[in-house]
């Protein structure tokens, strides 16, 4: 009786035991089938990230050919502005110089007409009143002075109006020509004042011309001095100033347009706007790129855990099949070994881990270890640097 209890308790310990085998391998294979679920699910987002980094290197680079293309459109269409704004400007600037020259050559031309009008008016002036004027005491005071005097006079004041004729303004350059007819017709009234008077002093008489003949030349000469005196004042007056160059209104409009770049044209900024348009677009879809890589980075990271975890517990579970590998009938099961004198006990290793490998923390090395393990679990001490299942290879 006592035996036949013994035999029932012990049957029933094994039972009990292979129930709980079986339970801890079910438990090791549902934790194995989680671990490769989580494995796929992390290799389907990684496969995700890696073609959303592919299709955001292809825009890119796809979206930067094109904001090169209309940067390069736009700079050559900028470089075309600016030649015609540069011709347009050269255009304007020759038509300026021009006309300046003309308004230059008009001034002198009514300036030289003015001193011959005031030259011929005053000698036909003078040949109308000789006979007064060559008694005249003013004139009588200079002619008994020095000669040089009256000519340095004379020489001073045509040069003077000849610097006057040169000036940029319509008034100034009249009042030089007035000035220098009338210090030329001076100085040849001067001139013929003093001989006559030099004639008369000497009591000499004019040879082969009587006093009647001598007033109608002066007479005659004055007319036509008058007349001159008279076309030439007309002249000046009617000389009608150039006017200004009728240029196009494009090329007065692209000549003060100043830089294309500056001032575009509604081409110009069109093509402007495209390019910014497309490399704001580039630069998005790189930082895209750039954010899925660090993405990548951490799946990447994690997926290793997870291959890690997913080796552990298939060996968990080889274990556990091994473990639940018929017994023979007739043989009790065998008693629980004791771990040897000195030895570690399980709660002294990490089953993280192959051989016994204190459990963390603290934190160990390869160099504490002293030899290579398998990762079994999550590699709390980071020994399984490549994420292959075995740590501290070399």
């Amino acid at each position: 009786m006592g035996v036949a209890v013994v035999l029932a308790a012990a049957l029933f310990s094994v039972a009990t035991a292979s129930v709980s085998e079986e339970r801890k391998l079910a438990q090791a294979e549902a934790d194995f089938d989680a671990a490769n679920a989580r494995v796929a699910e992390l290799e389907g987002q990684l496969a995700g990230l890696e073609e959303t980094v592919s299709a955001a290197e292809r825009q890119a680079t796809r979206l930067t050919a094109i904001a090169d293309d209309a940067e390069a459109k736009a700079e050559d269409l900028a470089d075309a502005m600016s030649a015609r704004r540069g011709e347009a400007a050269a255009t304007v600037r020759d038509a300026e110089a021009e006309h300046r020259q003309e308004v230059d050559d008009w001034r002198t031309q009514r300036g030289w007409a003015l001193a011959g009008a005031v030259f011929l008016f005053l000698l036909a002036l003078a040949s109308a009143l000789w006979p007064t004027l060559i008694a005249w005491p003013p004139l009588t005071r200079v002619l008994e002075q020095s000669r040089w005097r009256p000519a340095t006079a004379v020489v001073l004041a045509v040069l003077v109006g000849l610097a006057m004729l040169a000036g940029s303004s319509t008034g100034v350059v009249l009042v030089g020509g007035a000035l220098v007819g009338a210090s030329v017709a001076a100085g040849i009234v001067l001139l013929l004042a003093g001989r006559a008077r030099s004639r008369e002093v000497a009591g000499e008489r004019p040879s082969g011309q009587s006093p009647e003949a001598l007033r109608r030349a002066r007479i005659g000469f004055g007319a036509l001095a008058g007349v001159g005196a008279a076309v030439l004042l007309v002249l000046a007056v009617a000389l009608e100033k150039p006017a200004a160059p009728a240029l196009p209104e494009e090329t007065l409009a692209l000549a003060s347009a100043g830089d294309p770049l500056d001032n575009p044209t509604p081409e110009l900024r069109a093509l402007q706007d495209a390019a910014d348009l497309r490399r704001g677009r580039a630069d998005a879809a790189a930082d895209r790129r750039t954010e899925s890589l660090d993405r990548m980075s951490a799946v990447e990271d994690r997926l290793r855990d997870a291959r890690a975890a997913a080796r552990g517990a298939q060996r968990r579970v080889d274990r556990w099949i091994a473990a639940l590998s018929e017994p023979d009938p007739g043989s009790e099961p065998p008693p629980p070994s004791e771990p040897p004198d000195g030895s570690p006990s399980s709660d002294e290793c990490d089953p993280n881990y192959s051989g016994c490998v204190p459990p963390y923390p603290p934190d160990l090395d390869c160099a504490d270890i002293g030899g290579p393990v398998e990762v079994y679990g999550s590699d709390p001490h980071g020994l399984d640097a490549d994420g292959d299942g075995v740590g501290c290879e070399s």
